[in-house]
């Protein structure tokens, strides 16, 4: 902290209030005010401040006039008092009777007893003594006892010790492991050396002194087994059984009746509950019950007589897997249009490609497994047109352009932002030539735009608008983008026709069981010209067929 100035400290500690007391916003401050001066650290920051507060200076808490003992001296005369009356008590055991915390014990311990706790092995040697006391040869003597790991004091235990005889001295006895093991059994105490040289002398074994033998622990073992055998014998003969034991036949088969009768019970109730949850990721359809019929009729009267079916399929081959062909079956649509085939047109599987009564186009990127989109349509076009003739953007297969006699056909698939907005200005640009591409088309005739267009135009079209307003998909400048591609004459067909409904929406995450609780976005849309717009019938979404994170959407139109 030396190395700054009064004002500099003052300039830190305005800076991180101002900042809300964000260290990092802090040091980037700091080092665009200051570049040529090192950035302090976090904790030189966070002193600052603490000095500021406590003692409403920038300057460092002054430390000279600090006392090396204890402030309190009533507490250093109650802990020596209780020294001498109790010297083994420990120092959290001393602290709550004397009402002082621990770490303060310590630190009259050290400074003003001049006795460090950690070094104690018997705190009545560590005590002021009269150095004319002498220790005689019958005096007690403390000895210390260690506790097993971790202990935090040594347990301090008064061993007495006579005088040496000039006899022989006997040796302590020593319990065997399995005498300490059985407590119930008494101790068996081990002869002397010289006892045990006249035994074998003598050939014979003698008792000792309480009059056991040496095969005592033998026989001591011996009785453990035949009690243990007898409790056994006990226990199955008894009437009365305990409540953790099973349930035992006569003919010594396990009653496993009341087991089998709870697992089937347990088993049902799953069964219920499974069937009771809807299916997370859901790929198959039920096909026969949705209704792909449509009666509604348009503002001049009429019914429906062509229908444009979208779908974008997240790769053609995993879509043909679930069954998502089956469409062309059930729902019979005039034109199909496909996006994120993510396949060449060489690789496709024989299925998409053998398909009668339609004709196919393609439109594949060079990079293989990447954007891609196809037509089926029963009616040949005039002329069929890969891209939108921008070169930087035409080789990733992202749009296909089919003539017919009364309007022209887009099929695209629009590039996203991407994971952290990374693509976004990729995105903006193909904006731009798409909306000057379709201009040049609707100068000829009407248009209508189908596909994935990656935007959530309004809040309406999204579940959660206000978490995902710095995401892909409903940043501020793609909707604009959307917003200012409506306004050259192009109507957005859903919300013309339902402008206040909500939860429509065409896309689900796989993750979390999105699809389920309809936590979605619309991003695929019909758009047409607004001079054929009294000739539009319906415009639906078919949540309810499976194959994609994405669902078909229909156009139905009176030509």
């Amino acid at each position: 902290m030396d190395k700054y100035t009064p004002q500099e400290r003052a300039e830190i500690v305005k800076i991180f209030i101002e900042n809300n007391r964000s260290i990092i916003a802090t040091q980037r401050k700091l080092c665009q005010k200051y570049p040529f001066r090192p950035v302090p650290h976090k904790t030189t920051i966070y002193r600052i401040h603490a000095n500021f507060r406590q003692y409403g200076t920038t300057e460092d808490r002054p430390r000279s006039g600090r006392p090396r003992t204890s402030r309190n001296a009533e507490n250093v005369a109650l802990v020596r008092d209780s020294l001498a009356e109790s010297p083994e008590t420990s120092i959290r055991r001393r602290g709550s009777q004397l009402h002082i915390s621990a770490r303060s014990l310590r630190r009259i311990l050290k400074t003003d007893l001049e006795i460090f706790p950690y070094e104690i092995q018997s705190v009545k040697k560590l005590l002021p003594r009269d150095p004319d006391q002498q220790a005689d040869v019958n005096d007690e003597v403390v000895e210390p006892v260690t506790k097993t790991r971790g202990a935090r004091a040594a347990k301090l235990t008064k061993i007495t010790k006579t005088p040496i005889d000039n006899e022989e001295e006997e040796e302590q006895p020593k319990k065997s492991t399995r005498a300490v093991r059985n407590k119930a059994d008494p101790p068996i105490k081990t002869e002397s050396k010289s006892k045990k040289k006249n035994s074998k002398e003598n050939g014979a074994i003698q008792p000792d002194e309480n009059g056991v033998d040496e095969n005592k622990g033998k026989e001591t073992k011996r009785n453990t087994k035949r009690k243990v055998v007898e409790k056994a014998e006990n226990v199955e003969n008894s009437s009365v059984t305990p409540k953790k034991k099973k349930i035992v036949k006569e003919d010594g088969k396990k009653d496993t009746k009341k087991a089998k009768d709870t697992a089937a019970t347990n088993k049902k109730a799953t069964a219920g509950t499974k069937e009771a949850k809807p299916a997370q990721n859901q790929t198959s359809t039920k096909w026969n019950t949705i209704d792909f019929g449509n009666s509604k009729k348009s503002a001049n009267g009429e019914t429906n007589n062509f229908k444009i079916t979208s779908w974008n399929v997240d790769g053609i081959r995993a879509w043909l897997k679930k069954g998502g062909l089956n469409i062309i079956e059930h729902d019979n649509p005039d034109i199909l249009c496909l996006q994120e085939t993510k396949c060449s047109e060489e690789k496709l599987p024989e299925e998409v490609t053998d398909l009668e009564g339609y004709h196919q186009y393609w439109c594949s990127s060079d990079k293989e497994g990447y954007a891609g989109v196809g037509v089926y349509t029963k009616e040949e076009p005039i002329s069929v047109v890969k891209g939108i003739g921008d070169k930087e953007q035409d080789n990733e297969g992202r749009c296909l352009t089919l003539e017919y006699d009364k309007f022209y056909l887009v099929n695209v698939y629009v590039p996203n932002a991407g994971r952290g907005l990374v693509t976004l200005p990729k995105r903006l640009n193909f904006n731009e030539s798409f909306k000057a591409y379709i201009k040049k088309l609707d100068k000829k005739k009407p248009v209508i735009v189908c596909g994935d267009m990656n935007v959530a135009h309004n809040e309406i079209d999204l579940k959660n608008p206000k978490t995902n307003k710095k995401n892909a998909g409903f940043t501020q400048e793609e909707r604009d983008g959307m917003t200012d591609f409506l306004s050259d004459g192009y109507i957005d067909s859903l919300r013309e026709l339902y402008p206040d409904q909500e939860e429509i929406y065409t896309f689900w995450s796989y993750m979390s069981n999105a699809r389920a609780k309809n936590i979605g976005w619309r991003l695929d849309y019909f758009i047409y010209s607004e001079r054929i717009k009294d000739l539009i019938c319906d415009s639906v979404v078919r949540s309810e067929v499976y194959g994609s994170d994405h669902c078909p959407i229909s156009l139905f139109i009176h030509f």
